[in-house]
């Protein structure tokens, strides 16, 4: 008789329609969403926190989301991350956002011997010109150690990577079961994805910071079209008698208060002011004039080769340096 009003009892629990989820008990991604596997575009993923959930202090979640990044890179250095201060940058962008922003239908997870509702906590979200976007649910608690597992994970799905049944696999969609490395299955075909060196790493990204006393050259990677632009500043002395120039340069130089023209066979451009800033682009056989602040526009996704240089012959007699700037606009 007692087994069988117990039996009574799982019936009729098992039947109840309106079972309360359990607290903290999430699903990282919508089961029934099927997300399509890419390969990035680029070996060099720039990534950028939009802003931070409610629930946790921003120096946390910075270190958390970097954790996340940081169990891929471990894996396979042909994939290359890096933190982009310039959200506009990004390839791959993290925000918290309210529940009804996330496209995510009802799911469960089993809890002792039932299924109860179980809270979505991420998605991954398609943006135009190719971007993504790991949508964070800031209407839950945050944890640190949450904040890593599905940054973690939808990483994994914008790198190609599926939903997995194996709880070892850091794209087991269950955020409760802590996994701070990948499995091996997980590291093979990561390596198998991508198994080519990072071409990438071979150039400079902008912004850069540049000390010119003479010739400089730099093969620049380019992440996006619009305009790069090239700001000097300092002075650099160019001798007893030319004294102090500043990125413009000067044509004529004050001495006992009489003014001379400066000598153009001791510039490299004789119609450019001495020791002016200028630059070549890629195959450019003339230079062109850039003194304190120039730009040019450009196509993205490409390399550069950027050289500059100041009107100066000789620059070897000279003493300090300008300091340039080389950024995006």
């Amino acid at each position: 008789m007692v087994k069988f009003r117990y039996i009574i009892f799982l019936l009729s629990f098992f039947a109840c329609e309106n079972i309360e989820p359990i607290p903290n008990q999430y699903l990282i991604t919508d089961l029934k969403k099927e997300y399509e596997g890419i390969t990035a575009k680029n070996c060099v993923i720039r990534y950028a926190i939009k802003n931070y959930s409610k629930s946790k202090n921003e120096s946390v979640q910075v270190l958390a989301v970097s954790k996340a990044f940081e169990i891929w890179q471990k894996t396979n250095t042909n994939v290359v991350f890096a933190n982009s201060s310039d959200i506009t940058r990004a390839d791959l962008i993290i925000d918290f956002e309210e529940t009804e922003n996330l496209t995510n239908s009802e799911n469960s997870l089993p809890f002792g011997i039932v299924l109860t509702k179980t809270k979505t906590i991420s998605d991954l979200k398609q943006l135009e010109n190719g971007l993504y976007k790991i949508q964070l649910n800031d209407d839950i608690q945050w944890t640190e150690e949450l904040i890593t597992r599905a940054v973690a994970f939808q990483i994994g799905n914008y790198l190609g990577f599926k939903t997995s049944d194996n709880p070892n696999s850091i794209m087991f969609p269950e955020a409760n079961i802590n996994i701070n490395k990948l499995s091996k299955e997980d590291s093979i075909f990561f390596k198998q994805k991508y198994s080519l060196p990072c071409k990438d790493l071979d150039f400079k990204s902008l912004p850069m910071s540049i000390k010119l006393t003479n010739s400089i050259t730099e093969e620049i990677k380019l992440d996006k079209a619009g305009t790069v632009t090239i700001k000097s500043s300092g002075s650099i002395n160019a001798g007893t008698f030319i004294g102090n120039t500043t990125p413009d340069g000067k044509f004529e130089f004050t001495y006992l208060g009489l003014a001379f023209d400066i000598d153009a066979s001791y510039d490299i451009v004789p119609d450019f002011p001495h020791c002016a800033v200028m630059y070549k682009l890629n195959d450019d056989k003339d230079w062109k004039l850039c003194k304190s602040n120039c730009e040019f526009t450009t196509k993205g996704n490409e390399t550069i080769t950027l050289t500059l240089q100041i009107n100066d012959i000789d620059p070897s007699d000279n003493s300090g340096f300008y300091t340039v700037e080389i950024d995006y606009k």
